[in-house]
């Protein structure tokens, strides 16, 4: 046998083992990973940054958290409903009946995939009452041409998210403002189940069962009539026992604008017109 062959011999097995070797290398960077806590009936939510630092396109499959179950992938889909027809394809019991599950998401090379309110959602389907704010729970997630990779998640209250997946140099120093949340009441669809007086009278409200909240009282409120209250219950929606659905895709800025408008609804001579814990 000559030494030429088993130079191109060993050559070429080196060339077939790059590949190989190449799927077990780690190719993303994970960072800014968050389990949100279950609240109001809603699901807890998984949140992060992926970023492919390899060559070739990845795909996301799938987000297991310890304990927690598998998450899935959702896309956002704002909550619009300007139409009795479109009210009658939401199914109320569903708090994310918005949102559309997704099989995977391509992370094309160089690129970055962030799951954050506005865009891509993890859900977690499984038993999540045990998730306490303020503790870390492992966050396995599985790609296609990537080994899985595990990270620790913070597990934290929703309203927290802004703060904890802001990137670098961002900044939201604006406050909260009823003319902010007036925009926001005619722009994301809150008239068409609660009315332009924000009393319960929208045009879908008859197809929806229970009716939307009347907003002159605050003791209608189920999660609280205070602004914290209402800006959580945007963000969790009222699930399994009421319509409302879920805002994820507002910041918590502008979900406590929205909640300054509604408490500026309130009916003022109303005896329970305070705000209820």
């Amino acid at each position: 046998m000559s030494n030429s062959w088993v130079h191109r011999a060993a050559t070429a097995l080196m060339v077939l083992s790059v590949p190989a070797c190449a799927d077990k290398a780690p190719l993303v960077d994970v960072e800014r990973v968050v389990v949100t806590v279950p609240s109001g009936g809603a699901p807890a939510l998984l949140f992060l940054t992926v970023r492919n630092t390899g060559v070739l396109p990845l795909f996301l499959t799938r987000a297991e958290v310890e304990g927690a179950g598998v998450a899935s992938v959702r896309t956002e889909t704002p909550h619009r409903m300007p139409s009795t027809a479109a009210a009658s394809n939401v199914d109320a019991s569903d708090p994310m009946a918005t949102m559309s599950t997704v099989d995977s998401i391509l992370i094309p090379a160089g690129a970055t995939l962030r799951l954050t309110p506005g865009g891509y959602t993890g859900v977690l389907e499984g038993t999540t009452r045990t998730l306490v704010a303020g503790e870390q729970r492992a966050v396995t997630l599985h790609f296609s041409r990537a080994q899985p990779v595990t990270v620790q998640a913070r597990v934290a209250a929703y309203a927290e998210l802004d703060a904890l997946l802001a990137t670098e140099g961002a900044t939201d120093s604006a406050p909260p403002s009823i003319d902010e949340g007036r925009l926001l009441y005619a722009s994301d669809g809150c008239a068409a189940c609660h009315g332009l007086a924000g009393i319960g009278d929208g045009p879908v409200a008859r197809t929806l069962n229970p009716p939307p909240r009347d907003f002159r009282t605050a003791s209608a409120f189920k999660n609280g009539a205070d602004e914290g209250s209402i800006a959580q219950t945007l963000a969790t929606g009222i699930p399994g026992g009421g319509a409302m659905p879920l805002y994820a895709h507002l910041t918590d800025r502008e979900r406590r604008s929205l909640a300054l408008y509604v408490i500026s609804l309130r009916t003022p001579t109303s005896p329970d017109s305070g705000t209820t814990p």
